[in-house]
């Protein structure tokens, strides 16, 4: 049980109809009679370099309840790691409001972290147009990446949309099972239980938090 998963993705929009179409062209399954719609586990908690574009949704300017403007940015990625999870999907959401306290927003410090810093004055249109061109070139970012797991708590009675609460926060927080590989082995568990209804909750790989090549280095080094 768990929120807003895309499962499958068309690739028809991508395909390109041509007269040379290879017939004995080989389709290669490492496991042929699997169960395509087994659930696996995600990628373990970590460092990743990330490919970013913008999603669907791209780059939106909005206003906060006080009228104050600001961008709404939706992303989509890639993780660039050299493993069997190169190429996960990873979708993120930030804006550009800036935190009092911080002196700056999540969308200034993405675009460091990319290595297209934003002025400290710029207009709405401006920063718009910059992460839109910054973004169309594919980027590569690294993220702190791991694990929630989310179970549906209730309805919010003034949108009638459903309501998750977080039941597992980290990679850590899941259930350790015996691998059922080996018996003698001892494995973090993507699946953990609902405390409502004690339907399954599956792990879900999220973005934590973008870094720059020094905190990512710092990082890699302490795990």
């Amino acid at each position: 049980m768990f929120p807003q998963e895309n499962l499958n993705t068309s690739p028809d929009s991508d395909a390109v109809e041509t007269a040379a179409i290879d017939l004995n062209a080989e389709i290669v399954a490492d496991d042929p009679e699997a169960d395509f719609n087994e659930r696996n586990a995600p990628p373990p908690a970590g460092v990743y370099p990330i490919k970013w574009q913008l999603g669907d949704k791209g780059v939106v300017p909005a206003q906060d309840k006080n009228g104050k403007p600001y961008v709404a940015v939706y992303l989509k990625g890639e993780l660039q790691a050299e493993s069997p999870f190169e190429n996960y999907p990873v979708t993120y959401y930030m804006n550009s409001i800036i935190f009092g306290s911080k002196g700056t927003s999540e969308v200034h410090h993405f675009m460091n972290c990319i290595g297209e810093p934003l002025p400290n004055r710029i207009t709405l249109g401006e920063m718009k147009e910059r992460i839109e061109n910054a973004l169309a070139n594919s980027p590569v970012g690294n993220a702190l990446c791991d694990w929630k797991g989310s179970y549906q708590s209730g309805v919010n009675q003034q949108t009638g949309k459903a309501v998750w609460t977080d039941q597992y926060k980290s990679m850590k927080a899941f259930p350790i099972i015996t691998d059922p590989n080996d018996p003698t082995k001892k494995i973090r568990s993507f699946i953990g239980k609902s405390p409502k209804d004690g339907e399954n909750i599956f792990a879900q790989f999220v973005v934590k938090q973008h870094l720059s090549q020094s905190e990512a280095k710092k990082l890699a080094v302490g795990s």
